[in-house]
């Protein structure tokens, strides 16, 4: 049996998947303080890496499970973003958990909220050896059957945002078994494809091909998050010119008029700007979207010739099979997105036909709109909720 399984079912036994921490993290803090009940359930990988996944539990007759994954520079915290001046009903998991849904906020591995191992330090370059594929075989893998052992339910409904699609496609093409534990798919910004990536992701990619060799020298193996200088940006952002800020996000996730600005007024941007993104990315996970851009394919971690050859026993990575993806999608992207272009999502969706239930293209939508627009909630939560009811029964 997979390890990852033996350790749910002896949780299961024992009551000790729910940590009540003594320090309330970010998340729980939040959860309280807009008065919902949570839970945080500690998850164990088959490779040793161990999860936090925050719930927010509802156990009602037709309460079914709905998992929330984040995108590549974010953690669970993207889902519950919150302030003066936000509405709560722009917080996808409030909705979601207003309705009557067991709400499971998912955290992978090196975010904040999930940093252990049972062997393993952050500190050790060891630790950050992986990228999305990695999550894709062995995180999701362990949080669905943990949500799954636990409620005694035989599906999920799931919900991704940019890495958080990449990660499930992923997934269901190396063990397409978890169609059948997935009812839906609502995937935002779906980031697959990247035959029409904007100049900028290209030039990136291209320059990463010395970093690869750079930093391979230099044992450097996470891209650090410098705590200080997001303050610094914070307090810029919301006291000299939020016009500045504007641009600056718009370079990067692209235009959109419908930018919250209240997201850069503080305390609010102190809050946000410090907590919801991760403080470290693997370099393995921006090395892999890199390879995407510069290959076109949707394929697996490319280790060069050598090792691709003791790892695949090919050359070049073998490209992910998504014609084992078999479940229901829903689609959802923005004309304006820099960072997933409209064209490749269409690529996707045209592939995905006969499993396809609803496209919503949202025009002068960008990346980061998906949970932080002002509209969010009435162009994005609303329409997730109404196909995640059309199937709450089934």
């Amino acid at each position: 049996m997979d390890e990852s399984i033996v350790f749910v079912v002896c949780c299961l036994t024992l009551r000790c998947n729910i940590l009540l921490t003594d320090g309330a993290d970010y998340i729980t803090t939040k959860l309280s303080e807009k008065g919902y009940r949570n839970e945080v359930h500690s998850v164990l990988t088959a490779d040793r890496y161990i999860l936090n996944v925050h719930r927010i539990p509802c156990t009602g007759r037709f309460s079914k499970p709905v998992i929330l994954v984040h995108g590549m520079f974010s953690t669970g915290a993207q889902y519950i973003i919150t302030g003066n001046g936000i509405p709560k009903s722009n917080s996808l998991a409030f909705r979601l958990a207003d309705y009557g849904y067991d709400v499971w906020i998912v955290n992978a591995r090196g975010t904040d909220f999930s940093l252990n191992h049972q062997t393993l330090s952050p500190d050790s370059p060891q630790y950050w050896k992986f990228s999305f594929h990695e999550i894709a075989r062995y995180d999701l893998p362990a949080i669905i059957d943990h949500i799954l052992l636990y409620t005694n339910h035989t599906f999920l409904h799931y919900v991704g945002h940019s890495q958080g699609t990449t990660v499930v496609m992923a997934m269901l093409s190396l063990l397409p078994e978890y169609n059948a534990k997935l009812k839906t798919l609502h995937l935002m910004s779906p980031a697959v494809y990247y035959d029409s990536a904007s100049v900028l992701l290209k030039g990136i990619s291209t320059l990463s091909t010395l970093l690869e060799d750079g930093t391979a020298v230099l044992r450097v193996d996470k891209l650090p998050s410098y705590v200080e200088l997001r303050k610094i940006v914070a307090y810029l952002c919301s006291s000299i010119s939020t016009t500045i800020c504007k641009q600056m996000f718009n370079a990067f996730v692209g235009p959109s008029q419908y930018f919250d600005e209240a997201i850069l007024r503080l305390p609010n941007s102190l809050d946000i700007i410090e907590n919801v993104p991760a403080h470290a990315v693997s370099l393995g996970q921006l090395f892999h979207y890199a390879q995407l851009i510069r290959s076109a394919k949707f394929q697996h971690y490319d280790h060069k010739q050598e090792e691709n050859l003791s790892i695949y026993n090919q050359s070049t990575p073998p490209v992910y099979k998504l014609s084992n993806v078999k479940t229901r999608i829903h689609f959802l992207y923005g004309t304006t997105d820099a960072v997933v272009n409209y064209q490749d999502v269409e690529r996707l969706v045209k592939e995905f036909q006969p499993w396809t239930i609803r496209v919503d293209k949202i025009d002068n939508f960008n990346h980061l709109d998906f949970v932080a627009a002002n509209k969010v909630n009435e162009l994005v939560n609303t329409k997730i909720l109404k196909l995640i009811s059309r199937y709450r029964r089934n």
